[in-house]
């Protein structure tokens, strides 16, 4: 980094208060309650304009960047090698342990009377909640009396938000713990002249199971469940929203054609277009717990256009020349042969030049950055998820060019129409159709 792009402290004070002045004032221009650390404050930032969506991120961006320069390079790296992994942890045990259910929403108790109803060792639970409470969970109004704040009343007002906590601190931790290993093990493959993708992920070593993480999490009920709501809970994040979705693709050009989820899980992704584009009609599929859960979840107003159907998407599309096959965050959890072969499960039921194929993913810019690089923010996302991917599952997010190879390895009749990224989205839609080619048969003898 040149010595004139290099932020310092008094120029990231000033993004910051700039910021939060456009901050301030979307807020008081729709009546939004401000953020707050207190347990009866506002859990979601709002939906609003492109202006707030770029705010955040340039005030979020900011703290970063303040948080390295007043630690100084040795007292950064420090942090974020001890705290971070004991911030996560903490979180975890407290959720695991059922410590969030103890404390009452509206009142306090005693550090004595939690550690009571959780069964946990009084000195144990007070060293962790000390600690928690420099992370802003919980609070300690009195000595020894508790209390909850924003982030731990969360745990308590949002069951989905609680299951993707759970998630992350129950199966990433353990499954990171053995990156060393399986690193090494890939590494033996490769000396060996074998495909190291083959090997074992740290979640295989973790769990001791040869299966895919996403096949081991809904074999299970208690990981299914968890697992559905973790997914459902990711479509809540603005980054995620199901509203980029809507914004991003011209479903009404559709008029009353039909739309298949493929792994959709419980449909809110249908519901969100639905309400959006009367008309429509929506085939879900997914694994049968998750059908399940999206028939009860399912508006009673839209059940005469959404319908769910139990199907694994490794085999043949059961649905026959549907308008738009629709694939949310599903090609980036497979290793390049398993997104082959979900693709060559549509293809034979594509019409050709009509049934599009969309795709909502992550599409990391190429290195010549021509189709524009990411603000920080979704940049840390999607690079983070590329990790997770790796570490979990062998898989990786893509690039436009390694999406554009990945379709024309599935069948060459493949064509990439268009990518478009939403504003605010961490996700871009690609648009992909089935071309028809034509033999064209040359009579040669009338020559």
């Amino acid at each position: 980094m040149s010595q004139a792009a290099t932020p310092t402290l008094r120029s990231l004070a000033a993004t910051v208060t700039s910021a939060i002045d456009v901050i301030y004032a979307e807020l008081a221009s729709t009546g939004t309650p401000e953020p707050s650390l207190s347990a009866e404050g506002p859990s979601r930032a709002p939906n609003g304009s492109q202006a707030l969506s770029k705010a955040r991120y340039d005030l979020l961006t900011a703290i970063q960047q303040l948080q390295v320069l007043a630690f100084w390079p040795h007292g950064a790296v420090q942090h974020q090698t001890f705290f971070g992994l004991l911030d996560c942890v903490t979180i975890g045990w407290l959720v695991e342990f059922n410590v969030c259910d103890a404390v009452p929403l509206d009142g306090t108790t005693t550090f004595a009377d939690v550690a009571a109803k959780c069964d946990l060792d009084l000195d144990q639970l007070t060293s962790v909640l000390r600690y928690a409470m420099t992370c802003f969970w919980f609070s300690e109004p009195e000595p020894e009396m508790i209390c909850h704040s924003a982030l731990s009343a969360l745990m308590l007002k949002d069951p989905q938000t609680r299951s993707r906590v759970k998630y992350v601190t129950s199966i990433n931790i353990q499954a990171f713990g053995r990156l060393w290993e399986a690193t090494r093990k890939q590494q033996g493959l490769r000396r060996q002249g074998k495909d190291s993708r083959a090997g074992p992920t740290c979640f295989n070593l973790a769990f001791d199971t040869d299966k895919h993480v996403m096949e081991w999490a809904t074999k299970d009920h208690d990981n299914a469940s968890t697992f559905s709501d973790t997914m459902a809970e990711l479509q809540l994040a603005p980054p995620h929203s199901a509203q980029h979705i809507v914004n991003g693709f011209e479903w009404a050009s559709l008029g009353e054609g039909h739309v298949v989820d493929v792994g959709g899980l419980d449909g809110s992704v249908c519901v969100a277009i639905a309400r959006a584009v009367p008309g429509l009609r929506f085939t879900v599929q997914d694994q049968p717990h998750a059908v399940a859960e999206g028939k009860i979840r399912l508006p009673s107003d839209l059940s005469h256009r959404i319908t769910f159907q139990a199907h694994n998407f490794f085999d043949e599309n059961p649905v026959d020349g549907p308008d738009v096959f629709f694939m949310r965050i599903i090609l980036h959890d497979w290793p390049e042969h398993k997104a082959i072969q979900i693709l060559r499960a549509l293809i034979p039921r594509m019409i050709p030049n009509k049934t599009r194929l969309v795709v909502a993913d992550m599409v990391h810019p190429d290195v010549d950055d021509k189709y524009g690089k990411l603000p920080h923010l979704p940049q840390r996302l999607t690079r983070s998820t590329d990790v997770t991917m790796a570490l979990l599952m062998n898989a990786k997010e893509r690039t436009r060019s390694q999406w554009e190879a990945l379709f024309h390895a599935a069948d060459p009749s493949l064509s990439v129409v268009d990518i478009k990224r939403p504003e605010g989205s961490a996700m871009s839609l690609i648009e992909v159709v089935k071309v028809e080619y034509v033999a064209v048969i040359l009579d040669v003898s009338a020559v």
